[in-house]
């Protein structure tokens, strides 16, 4: 007697988890690398530097510690 052959008995992983926890894994991976080298590869405008200047100081000088 010959075995049928079931498609839909075969397929199925052991464990979903490991599948689901390395795509999150990846996906995370993925969005963080983004939000680090994103910015760097978007030009940016030629913008003259912003300085700050202090124009307000405590009497006294710097504390002493």
């Amino acid at each position: 007697m010959t075995r049928r052959f079931d498609p839909g008995g075969i397929g199925h992983p052991v464990n979903p988890w490991g599948r689901m926890l390395l795509l999150s894994l990846g996906l995370h991976t993925l969005g963080l690398a983004l939000a680090v080298g994103l910015p760097r590869l978007v030009p940016r405008p030629a913008m003259s530097p912003v300085y700050v200047v202090d124009l307000v100081t405590l009497p006294g000088g710097p504390a002493n510690v």
